[in-house]
């Protein structure tokens, strides 16, 4: 699970053949899913096995993409930029906008949903192959988040395997979950203990909710992409 979620870093095909190997042999495909944006940023690995079948999310975007100049502020990265934006939207969604139980991060649950449908299709319609669903950092929050969604909707999930994955979701969505989660941590990460885990409707989980509101970026930076260029 570790390899595949390195993997889908960089969607190699020389690495594919190290990384994706299990018992010494290929997988039988991999492919690569990313959203529809001009700048997308959502991205995941289907990894199909004789036996299984692994869906791999990828973690929040630091050095690939198109570079942007903002002069003397130096070279960023428009893909990252709108990518990180995400892990700072804080509001936390209800059932009645998600489908799932309990609240959810906005921001890791829309990075799936750019990409819920790709997966739906990219994976067997019919079978029983069992899917492991694993990833880094945002994601494996995005992980978390897709198994109850997929397993909602009749697909054969078996297991979530996370690395330094924040929290996607608050107790009551935990609660919702029936396949076994297994969270890989360093112990002096911080990244596995945000968002802080403040009573809903407290006045600091309000007020980060609210700050969260003023982060609706991505479309004004790709609009200053486009003025740049």
């Amino acid at each position: 699970m570790a390899k595949a979620s390195q993997w889908v870093y960089t969607f190699s095909e020389s690495e594919k053949k190290e990384r994706l190997k299990v018992g010494g042999k290929m997988p039988l495909r991999a492919e690569k899913v990313e959203d529809d944006s001009r700048f997308p940023t959502s991205f995941a690995g289907i990894i199909e096995y004789p036996d299984y079948i692994v869906v791999s999310f990828q973690g929040s975007i630091t050095d690939k993409g198109k570079s942007t100049d903002f002069g003397r502020f130096g070279t960023y990265r428009l893909e990252s930029l709108i990518d990180w934006i995400q892990n700072f939207r804080l509001k936390q969604l209800k059932t009645k906008e998600t489908s799932l139980p309990g609240l959810v991060h906005e921001g890791f649950y829309r990075q799936f949903k750019l990409i819920a449908e790709k997966v739906v299709d990219a994976l067997p319609s019919e079978g029983k192959k069992p899917i492991l669903l694993t990833g880094h950092s945002q994601g494996g929050a995005v992980a978390i988040l897709a198994a109850k969604w997929l397993k909602d909707r009749g697909f054969p999930i078996h297991e979530v395997y996370t690395f330094a994955a924040p929290r996607g979701g608050d107790v009551n969505f935990q609660r919702g979950m029936r396949f076994p989660v297994y969270r890989v941590e360093f112990g002096d990460d911080i990244v596995p203990h945000v968002p802080p885990t403040f009573a809903n409707g407290s006045l600091i989980a309000n007020g980060l909710g609210t700050i969260s509101g003023f982060f609706k970026l991505p479309a004004v930076l790709v609009a200053l992409q486009n003025l740049i260029k």
